[in-house]
């Protein structure tokens, strides 16, 4: 085994650990904090990549409007009405940026900026933006359990498969690295992690009803999910030039390279269960 390798399965088990001892032996104050923080980095990789962070208004009220929107959320998600005060509030950050830098200076990139900031207030929305609000459901936790072995193990699985027998790309100019067999294998582990978690909720918490065919629907969906998620942020990435969203975690790159999985996930688990 490489160094390299060594690396990724030390600080991958290492995060792995300190998440779930946060979800089972945390309370939910601790949860928020965590979505809170996991976000604002979220927010900060994506400027990056994106080149926001140049642009210090709009860089300065995307953390506020990040934090807020998950923090106003946590016990029921903000609607879609949300979305034009988010979109009033980052318009006026670049209308500000501007006019603060040099009000005769051309607007050629501002539409883009704009358009920008709003994704990109709403990208560790999605990521992180449900998982409090579904702690909070009886059983919750378990909820928010099964989301990331869906998506964890189905990443795993690709991955496995992929390097073993994958040859047809799945998206070449975007991932060269992901393959058709790899999406495969990736439902496939998806589907065996919600058996296997079936059966944990069972012997460890059987007063948690959990109907085994939902558990199943909800992994065949989610998988092609994940895998969406994956292949967003390797297009925002390659579009941008950039290898890695940052350098957070040894071995996997930054919050969004880890999380980006989860990008649908937790919203469909939340409309699907609660």
């Amino acid at each position: 085994m490489s160094q390299e390798t060594k690396t990724r399965v030390l600080f991958g088990f290492s995060a792995a650990a300190l998440v779930l001892g946060i979800l089972f032996f945390g309370n939910t104050q601790l949860v928020l904090l965590t979505c809170l923080l996991g976000a604002s980095i979220a927010w900060h990789e994506f400027t990056q990549i994106t080149g926001l962070n140049r642009l210090k208004v709009v860089y300065s009220t995307g953390h506020l409007i990040v934090g807020a929107t998950i923090f106003l959320g946590s016990k029921t998600p903000l609607s879609l009405a949300s979305l034009s005060w988010i979109c009033l509030a980052t318009f006026l950050a670049i209308v500000i940026e501007h006019w603060s830098a040099d009000r005769n200076k051309s607007v050629d990139q501002a539409w883009n900026q704009w358009l920008l900031s709003v994704f990109g207030c709403f990208y560790p929305v999605f990521i992180f933006g449900f998982i409090t609000p579904i702690v909070r459901m009886s059983g919750g936790t378990l909820w928010v359990f099964l989301g990331l072995t869906v998506v964890f193990f189905g990443d795993t699985a690709a991955y496995a498969v992929g390097r073993r027998i994958g040859k047809r790309k799945l998206w070449p100019a975007v991932s060269p690295g992901k393959t058709i067999e790899g999406a495969v294998g990736g439902v496939l582990g998806s589907l065996v992690a919600a058996a296997l978690s079936y059966f944990l909720f069972q012997k460890f918490f059987p007063s948690v009803e959990v109907p085994l065919a939902k558990l199943l629907i909800f992994a065949l969906l989610a998988a092609p999910m994940a895998q969406m998620g994956d292949l967003l942020e390797s297009l925002l990435k390659r579009s941008n030039g950039a290898k890695d969203s940052g350098a957070l975690i040894p071995g996997h790159g930054g919050i969004l390279d880890r999380c980006d999985g989860l990008t649908f996930v937790f919203v469909f688990l939340y409309q699907l269960f609660f």
